[in-house]
């Protein structure tokens, strides 16, 4: 059973060199420390089979159907007791068939405390409302070759699923769900064991956790899920539709919370949410080595007081805030070595105004990839707040935005500026700190970069060349 914890618990080439735009370095720093502070501005739907997938609407209930009524907190009309409608809670036979009586009618389905079998997908559509929930320590675990989306639900205003961890740790199995309502949607206290085989595939691969909130004005939350098995990183698995930890697509129109999740080691982010017309929010949580990017965000993008680590042997240690480094003028470095992964934060998929806030980005000398912070060409302006950004990769820039002309998608041109408040910023000693290609010179207030404090109010960096030249 998933235990709670808390918030302290499309690669793109930059094959242009550190001249190429206004680029705020070691040696960039050095050359301004003589001015004055305050004066230097600086979706994947990926079921597949195993067996067949099996299917329940609302109109498939049998008098099978267990039902009482429930209290006006749980806001569901009635409960099914999940073993009672047939599901075995030793996992010596398979749920398939009963947890599709369970779901029929809708309401709450509670599950007892047990290891509950699943040998094919299973999809629930039209049911207008439905809960399923743990009590006690529940797992739904999946048979040997099992590939897909262990539960799909659609089609209803809304959804819960909480307090069930799934175990993929058979031979061949990939699992994940797919939970989507058109209002309301909560996912709660759910881990995932097992990593993805490794095995190149041109098929599409279900994600963890795909979640869905159609209507715009409908709500989703998702709360501490875990997933740390992650699965086979490289060019063969880092695809468009490669697995990723939680993923919000261009179904979703509505408000998704991402809170207090721990994601690491997947193909193709921890979190990919740049595709989506919604709003997605991350709070807290804990992103490590996970491909492409920790959080790969869109233009309704933004994350706050998260821990975004890729390329250190070990998660290096909390440091003190950054308020202290800023009164002391000086930042520790990270002791670091060992695994692979690639930026920290990715912004992406058109448009601008992601803001990244109260996080702890690091990047240690095993990563590959752009930099810990990065604009994509497709994404315009941002905002960094209150942050640790750190590098320990040569070359490598701490904050990065590609050049908007050479992608596919451009972003307005008006909308390119970026702001970065009271952070803390530590590059390579052998490239810039900040870089950013065919974009305006970014605005710095209050920061502490490579050991330099600067608070801009004014005019640009006199050595800055916005076309990028």
């Amino acid at each position: 059973m998933t235990k709670r914890h808390t918030r302290s618990t499309a690669r793109e080439h930059a094959g242009s060199s550190a001249d190429d735009g206004p680029s705020v370095g070691r040696r960039s720093y050095l050359k301004l420390a003589g001015t004055a502070v305050g004066s230097v501005p600086l979706a994947t739907n990926a079921t597949g089979t195993a067996g067949g997938t099996s299917t329940v609407g609302a109109n498939d209930a049998t008098d099978e159907t267990v039902g009482e009524p429930m209290n006006g907190a749980s806001g569901f009309s009635r409960t099914v007791d999940a073993v009672a409608a047939g599901c075995d809670p030793t996992g010596e036979r398979t749920c398939d068939r009963a947890f599709r009586r369970a779901v029929a009618n809708g309401g709450l389905v509670r599950f007892p405390a047990g290891t509950y079998r699943f040998s094919r997908p299973q999809v629930v559509l039209g049911v207008e409302s439905v809960g399923v929930v743990g009590d006690g320590d529940v797992t739904f675990v999946v048979d040997p070759g099992f590939e897909g989306n262990l539960l799909t639900v659609a089609g209803g205003s809304r959804l819960s699923f909480a307090g069930i961890d799934i175990d993929m740790t058979a031979p061949s199995a990939i699992a994940g769900l797919r939970l989507c309502a058109r209002d309301s949607l909560r996912i709660e206290n759910v881990t995932v064991r097992g990593r993805t085989r490794e095995r190149p595939t041109d098929r599409p691969v279900a994600n963890v956790l795909s979640p869905v909130v159609r209507s715009p004005d409908g709500t989703g939350i998702v709360r501490n899920v875990v997933a740390r098995d992650g699965g086979p990183m490289g060019p063969a698995h880092r695809r468009p539709d490669g697995r990723a930890g939680i993923r919000v697509g261009s179904a979703t129109r509505g408000t998704v919370t991402i809170a207090d999740c721990d994601l690491e080691g997947f193909p193709a982010g921890g979190v990919y949410a740049s595709e989506t017309s919604g709003t997605v929010r991350i709070e807290g949580g804990r992103y490590r080595d996970n491909d492409v990017a920790g959080i790969r965000l869109g233009a309704n993008g933004a994350v706050e007081n998260a821990r975004i680590v890729a390329g250190f042997e070990t998660d290096p240690a909390t440091d003190p805030p950054v308020s202290g480094l800023l009164a002391s003028g000086s930042a520790a470095d990270p002791s670091a070595s060992g695994s692979t992964a690639a930026c920290g934060v990715r912004l992406e998929g058109g448009g601008s105004g992601a803001t990244i806030a109260g996080c702890d980005v690091r990047v240690g000398p095993d990563a590959g990839g752009e930099g810990a912070v990065v604009a994509a060409h497709d994404h315009g302006g941002f905002a960094l707040r209150d942050s640790r950004i750190r590098v320990r990769k040569a070359d490598l820039p701490a904050v990065c935005g590609f050049d908007p002309r050479t992608g596919r998608y451009s972003p307005p041109r008006d909308s390119l500026g970026t702001r970065i408040e009271n952070c803390a910023i530590t590059g390579s000693d052998d490239g810039p700190s900040v870089r950013l290609v065919g974009r305006p010179a970014p605005r710095l207030e209050r920061c502490l970069v490579d050991g330099f404090v600067y608070d801009a109010r004014a005019s640009s960096p006199p050595d800055h060349t916005p076309d990028g030249r």
